[in-house]
């Protein structure tokens, strides 16, 4: 890999590092003269928190004594959990995890009509992709911004999960948006959302000088743009399509090899461009397994170079799941593995719906994009390690096609094409 040679040992150092912990006192900037400006001594004296004891021997914190005496207070004033009294648990709807693009969609007309929202950022799965709080909606959801991807970060074995290649400058992306985002409150405003259920938009860390992830990224030459981006359809497309260019001519990160001759000439039509992309071969090419026909113009396929296929297939032979008790007690959106009636085999998928009258799911296979009824002699819970891997059904779909649903019997060739094709 140009310029990460040595991406594989950074990314168990950033593994490393993700897992050693500093403990200090935090203490407000701006606090005014009287109010309490140290973040433990305020959880504690509001009875949100216990105090950890220590000998007299151990290191403790500077204010441990204090500590102490705020705990005891907020005993005997009953606050916080401290309190006899019911506390209601505010609800959150979390559709970030893999599988939940149904129940993601449901929420898009309600985030679009919300304008600019503001959420917090809980997490950070890759130098474009983000896991964030949406209060007012009361939902967490995963979010990209629109038109630009980062590098695939590379994925250390973690949990019984194989490790996994990253591509150039994937780890540096990453490490630059955990940094300036992770735990931020940022304003998003939500265009539309992807099969996956990645809700796409702007999502901008607001300022003095506001940081829009998406332009700033494309700026430091750490993205690029989805292919066959039409800046008119996204907001603030062409000030996107200015960043990308300046980093392109300054060779920047992803553009340090490039060649002004790979870029499609500028003025052409979307059918034409995407005609020249193809004869070019400038496209980006993946070797796939088309693993489900939805109609003759989606499908979702599967990457042939990714090793997780093929330990997860050795992992569901190994279980002997065929003896084991069957599932019990699982709800919409929970994981679990369910055996496919064509083969009997295992494959890991999640649960679409629950039957009301009777012991069946409705299951998702989400390394393959298929569904099918099981009943629950057929369902079996998943274990940690198992779950842990990210689907590996992607959904596609022919570009610039579209089959309109209305004519039924071009759709139902449509799908037998597209099928003859594949298998």
């Amino acid at each position: 890999m140009p310029g990460q040679a040595a991406a594989a040992p950074a990314a168990a150092d950033a593994a490393d590092d993700r897992s050693v912990m500093a403990f200090g006192n935090v203490e407000l900037n701006n606090a005014k003269e009287g109010e309490d400006k140290n973040a433990s001594e305020m959880v504690v004296a509001r009875g949100y928190a216990d105090v950890v004891r220590h000998r007299s021997d151990e290191e403790r914190s500077s204010v441990y004594e204090t500590l102490l005496d705020l705990e005891e207070k907020a005993k005997q004033a009953k606050r916080g959990k401290h309190s006899s009294r019911e506390v209601s648990v505010p609800r959150i709807n979390d559709v970030s995890a893999p599988g939940q693009g149904a129940r993601a969609k449901q929420y898009l007309p309600f985030l679009q009509r919300g304008g600019k929202l503001l959420g917090l950022v809980e997490s950070v799965s890759s130098g474009h992709r983000l896991k964030i709080n949406v209060a007012k909606e009361g939902v967490t959801i995963a979010m990209a911004p629109s038109g630009v991807r980062a590098p695939q970060r590379p994925m250390p074995a973690m949990g019984g999960r194989p490790a996994a290649a990253g591509e150039p400058y994937g780890l540096e992306a990453y490490l630059w948006t955990r940094e300036h985002f992770n735990q931020r409150e940022v304003e998003i405003e939500i265009e539309t959302a992807d099969k996956g259920g990645t809700f796409l938009g702007s999502i901008v860390l607001p300022g003095a000088k506001p940081l829009s992830l998406g332009h700033t990224l494309a700026r430091l030459g750490l993205a690029k743009t989805q292919q066959f981006f039409d800046a008119s359809r996204v907001k603030g497309g062409q000030e996107l399509l200015a960043a990308i260019q300046a980093a392109k001519e300054a060779r920047l990160k992803v553009w340090e090899n490039w060649n002004p001759e790979d870029d499609v000439v500028e003025g052409e039509d979307d059918d034409e461009a995407a005609a020249s992309a193809a004869a070019s071969g400038s496209g980006e090419v993946l070797p796939v397994t088309v693993t489900e026909v939805v109609d003759g113009n989606d499908f979702f396929v599967q990457s042939t170079t990714e090793p997780r296929v093929q330990w997860l297939e050795e992992q569901l032979r190994g279980l002997g799941l065929s003896d084991g008790p069957a599932a019990t007690g699982l709800v919409l959106g929970s994981l679990c593995l369910g055996q496919f009636s064509l083969d009997n085999n295992w494959y890991r998928g999640f649960v679409e719906r629950v039957s009301p009258v009777e012991p069946k799911y409705e299951v998702y296979f989400i390394d393959f994009g298929n569904r099918e009824k099981l009943p629950s002699e057929r369902v079996r819970t998943i274990d940690a390690a198992l779950s842990a891997v990210p689907p590996q059904a992607r959904p596609a779909g022919l570009a610039y096609l579209k089959v309109r649903a209305l004519y039924v019997r071009l759709v139902s060739r449509g799908r037998a094409s597209c099928c003859a094709c594949c298998w």
